[in-house]
């Protein structure tokens, strides 16, 4: 990693010797690219039995020391709500994306989307695109990071707690692993973990959220979410990174009903 003042290399530090700047917080990308990979063991779980992603996560958890901070243990039986949405005639659709807005008829959800986001590489669909999920859209905004993607998850035998309590899980497997591998332990000491979840409206149904909050020493956080609910035995999952929960809740509330009352 180089400081971004002079370009000199930081050579493990995050503070600049030769003109005292503080290196950058972790990159948004390289932390998505993670997250990805963790979210196929997700996807893939169905198949090869739920023991998979435990073991996947010890091993990765195992590499990591035990200093960081960890807060907020969630309990989702105290949670109310089962987070289903009332199946309806219309079939099981990915949706349609003309430009920078997204439509979907099944899952009764539109969004036009902030004009800071574009569309993401291909890559990002690909990485979900598989037997089990669907990309509907993915976008990212390109001057502060912050992401939003509409992923549906068709492999069934989850209820929207269960498939909450591991893509949280996830979150935390590849940040931490990530983290690791980028800051010193002096640096990763200061870094605190705060979980949550809370029942979020979401175009007039009931969605799951759960927010995995990342706070670093110099005062930046980033927050990872996903709200999710299920129809049809599919969990929509709307996954959003953004800067802060107000932040990510703001994107959120650019969401709308397709199908309007009146």
């Amino acid at each position: 990693m180089n400081c971004e003042n002079c370009g000199k290399a930081l050579e493990g530090t995050e503070t600049c010797e030769c003109c005292g700047v503080d290196a950058p917080p972790v990159s948004k990308a390289k932390q998505r690219a993670k997250r990805v990979l963790a979210g196929i063991v997700i996807f893939l779980v169905a198949f090869v039995g739920a023991l998979l992603l435990d073991d996947v996560l010890e091993k990765e958890y195992s590499e990591l020391t035990d200093i960081e901070k960890i807060t907020n243990n969630i309990k989702f039986e105290a949670i109310g709500g089962d987070f289903v949405i009332d199946s309806t005639k219309q079939q099981y659709s990915k949706g349609e994306l003309k430009g920078n807005v997204y439509t979907n008829e099944w899952a009764n959800l539109k969004i036009e989307v902030d004009e800071r986001f574009t569309e993401a590489s291909e890559e990002h669909y690909d990485a979900y695109d598989n037997l089990l999920t669907d990309c509907a859209a993915y976008f990212i905004a390109e001057g502060d990071g912050d992401e939003l993607g509409i992923v549906f998850y068709k492999g069934g035998g989850y209820s929207v707690k269960e498939y909450c309590d591991e893509a949280l899980e996830s979150w935390m497997g590849s940040v931490r692993a990530h983290v690791n591998e980028v800051f010193s332990q002096e640096y990763i000491e200061n870094i605190v973990y705060e979980r949550d979840a809370k029942p979020v409206e979401i175009a007039g149904e009931n969605y799951l959220g759960v927010f995995l909050t990342v706070r670093f020493e110099n005062g930046l956080s980033t927050v990872y979410s996903d709200y999710c609910a299920e129809k049809d035995r599919k969990i929509i999952d709307i996954v959003v990174v953004a800067d802060s929960l107000e932040e990510s809740l703001g994107i959120i509330d650019d969401f709308e009903a397709f199908n309007k009352e009146g």
